[in-house]
C-alpha cells in the first residue's frame, strides 16, 4: 500500500497548513524539509548558531528536533511535524 508524508505548520496550537509529500521520501530528507522550513522563521545569526557542532560555544537548538517517536517535530513557535502514513485508496 502506498504512503505519503503528511507535513503540519502549528502556530501556537493553532494548525496553519497542511501539506502532502511522497511517502518514498527518507526520514532523513524529511526532517531535513523541516528544518528548511523552520528556517523561514530565523535571523540569519539563529541559523548560524543552529548550524554549528553540538559541542560548540554559541550553539542554539533552533533546528534540533523535539522529542522523539514516529512524529517528528522542529521548531518552536511556529513548529513544524511531519508524519510517515499509509495513503487512503478508493
Amino acid at each position: 500500500m502506498a504512503t505519503k508524508w503528511i507535513i503540519r505548520k502549528y502556530e501556537s496550537n493553532a494548525l496553519k497548513w497542511e501539506k502532502v509529500l511522497p511517502g518514498n521520501m527518507s526520514n532523513k530528507r524529511v526532517e531535513s524539509v523541516l528544518q528548511r522550513l523552520v528556517c523561514m522563521n530565523l535571523s540569519t545569526d539563529e541559523i548560524l548558531s543552529s548550524s554549528l557542532n553540538a559541542e560548540a560555544p554559541g550553539r542554539t537548538s533552533h533546528l534540533d528536533r523535539v522529542g522523539s517517536g514516529t512524529l517528528f517535530i522542529y521548531g518552536h513557535n511556529p513548529y513544524y511535524t511531519a508524519e510517515h502514513r499509509q495513503a487512503v485508496s478508493i
